[in-house]
């Protein structure tokens, strides 16, 4: 009878736990339901965080992404409204590159501007060398372009004005990754006569932009959803990826289901950072606000440990990064020219390979191993972190490098070419 009774007891206890499990998951779920913003990037915000699903192309974008002319974030520099074009520069769709700086064009105040060839200049660039200077050809992404600062503050500008006997060509372009750096100097090395080729390379930055086809999948806040081309290893050779259907980025009313599947399986093969559950959700489960804000996070936290990783020599990033150097030294050298490898550390590298002696053993290590096949190296580590505090500026929306720190960028280059004779 006492037996009975406690199973009885103990099933009504079990009952009344489960309901009070089942309420409080409810009051959490409604409350996160309340809380979660509209995102056209997927089924919400909260807390930051896009909640899945994610749409494949958003069906907005806000003007102030797109409008080079929009004035950005109120800021005011010498009484002009600094324009978003100002600071990031213009540029056009690209059947190979993906995107590309409009050729021939100036920002609304002038501090960015593309000559003939789309390269980050003032004047014109001719096919023939200017008689008695050198010329380099930088190529990179947005710290070769030196993104956030106006024309006359970037690290190719001071290089230039300050040596009288070369002439910089800025090809640097804002989120390009190695394969893009490649396939643009592989357009231009035919074009115009060099000296030297210089390529910058960020590994923070630019090492996951090589195993990744679409920028917001590897790094939250890009808004451009185009399609990247990327290089795989194909038994120790590069071999070109390009989605098959070109450049794509239509509203989202536009898309068929058939197109929909076709991108979803383009990042699943190539896009180290797609991750299914981002983009697809359970039938039932799915639809918990609860479900897609843990699957956020672990999205978040799953991408972080790649990204942490991606300095280590076994990591396909950096097999992919180093073929890229090889072939593009290869090139070079059959053209007759000079290349050289300059390994820049981001504002938050100098910070860390000041403070963690594990990060500048890792730092050291993956330079030796990038730089062991007998390419021509430059890293600028060791000069930053020396820097005084006060001369490590930034640009002017608070990222990349201030005119103070391109012009100890641009003496150190000239310091390093001077003593490997490259000139």
């Amino acid at each position: 009878m006492q037996s009975k009774k406690i199973k009885k007891e103990g099933r009504k206890n079990l009952i009344l736990f489960l309901l009070s499990l089942f309420s409080c998951v409810l009051i959490v779920e409604i409350a996160i339901r309340l809380i979660t913003s509209p995102s056209p990037y997927s089924y919400g915000t909260f807390l930051g965080h896009e909640l899945p699903p994610l749409r494949m192309i958003p069906y907005d974008t806000p003007p102030s992404k797109t409008d080079r002319s929009a004035w950005y974030n109120n800021l005011v520099v010498d009484d002009r409204k600094i324009t978003t074009g100002d600071l990031w520069g213009l540029y056009r769709k690209d059947n190979l590159l993906g995107s590309a700086p409009m050729e021939n064009t100036i920002s609304l105040n002038g501090w960015w501007q593309s000559n003939n060839l789309g390269a980050r200049r003032r004047t014109e660039t001719l096919k023939e060398k200017p008689e008695g200077r050198k010329r380099i050809l930088v190529f990179g992404d947005s710290f070769t372009n030196c993104s956030r600062v106006p024309q006359e503050e970037t690290w190719p500008h001071f290089l230039e004005s300050e040596n009288e006997n070369l002439e910089v060509v800025n090809f640097g372009v804002d989120g390009y990754s190695m394969c893009q750096s490649f396939l643009r100097f592989q357009n231009t090395r035919k074009n115009i006569d060099h000296d030297l080729i210089l390529l910058l390379f960020v590994p923070s930055l630019n090492l996951w932009r090589d195993v990744n086809v679409r920028r917001d999948l590897g790094e939250g806040g890009w808004y451009a959803k185009t399609l990247m081309p990327r290089f795989v290893l194909d038994h120790g050779e590069l071999k070109l990826i390009r989605f098959p259907l070109g450049i794509f980025h239509p509203p989202q009313s536009r898309i068929s289901d058939i197109t929909d599947q076709k991108i979803k399986n383009h990042l699943k093969s190539y896009d180290r950072f797609y991750f299914k559950s981002r983009f697809e959700v359970p039938l039932i489960l799915g639809e918990s606000v609860i479900y897609k804000l843990i699957a956020a996070v672990y999205h978040k936290y799953k991408r972080n440990k790649i990204r942490s990783s991606l300095m280590s020599p076994d990591s396909e990033a950096a097999q992919v990064s180093k073929e890229i150097f090889l072939s593009m030294n290869k090139q070079i050298m059959s053209d007759g020219g000079k290349f050289i490898l300059t390994f820049l550390p981001a504002r938050k590298d100098i910070d860390k390979l000041v403070n963690k002696k594990s990060f500048r053993d890792d730092w050291n290590k993956f330079v030796t191993f990038i730089c062991e096949s007998g390419l021509n190296c430059i890293d600028l580590s060791e000069d930053l972190v020396n820097i005084p505090e006060n001369q490590l500026d930034t640009g002017y929306d608070g990222t990349h490098f201030g005119p103070k720190t391109n012009r100890h960028i641009a003496d150190y280059i000239k310091r390093h070419l001077d003593r490997s004779n490259l000139l």
